[in-house]
């Protein structure tokens, strides 16, 4: 009494065979079903467990004591002044803002200049500055729109008071 009937690409099933698999996938399916159903009744009891147990959080204070802090270098007044690139914007288009910063002994005076076909650009940004406590200092400046492009020389002059000087060069790239 076994029905056989074909199906695709010409196999053949028996009825209990296709009884057998339809088990199987309701079998499988109500695991799937009865699994997540346990995993959200665990978020649950994980999610009230911890609000009615919060977490403790450790909090260390730093006593101003103890807290590190970064003091300028001593530099002796008659030490050789040094100039050293920290930050450049090399290429600029015209109309931008470009921007120098640089590393010198503390407290010495700073000259920026950039010349545009030997005509020292005028801009408010470019002022003799003093360095800081740690030596820096940074300039920046815009671009006129109206600069013939191609390599412009920036240079830096720094001096201290001993009159013992250092001198920098770069060149400004004005692009389109």
């Amino acid at each position: 009494m076994l029905e056989i009937r074909s199906q695709r690409f010409g196999s053949k099933r028996s009825v209990h065979e296709r009884r057998r698999r339809r088990q199987t996938a309701r079998r499988t399916t109500t695991a799937a079903v009865i699994l997540l159903v346990l995993m959200l009744l665990t978020g649950v009891i994980y999610v009230w467990y911890m609000g009615r147990h919060p977490a403790r959080q450790v909090v260390k204070t730093i006593t101003p004591s103890v807290a590190p802090s970064i003091k300028a270098p001593k530099v002796s007044p008659d030490a050789p002044v040094s100039i050293v690139q920290q930050t450049f914007s090399g290429s600029v288009p015209a109309g931008g803002n470009a921007g120098l910063s640089i590393k010198t002994n503390p407290g010495a005076a700073c000259q920026i200049t950039v010349k545009v076909n030997s005509t020292l650009l005028p801009d408010a940004g470019l002022v003799p500055k003093i360095a800081d406590e740690f030596g820096m200092v940074d300039w920046s400046w815009t671009v006129p729109r109206n600069v013939l492009l191609g390599k412009w020389p920036t240079e830096v002059t720094c001096a201290n008071d001993q009159k013992k000087s250092a001198y920098y060069r770069v060149d400004l790239e004005v692009t389109r």
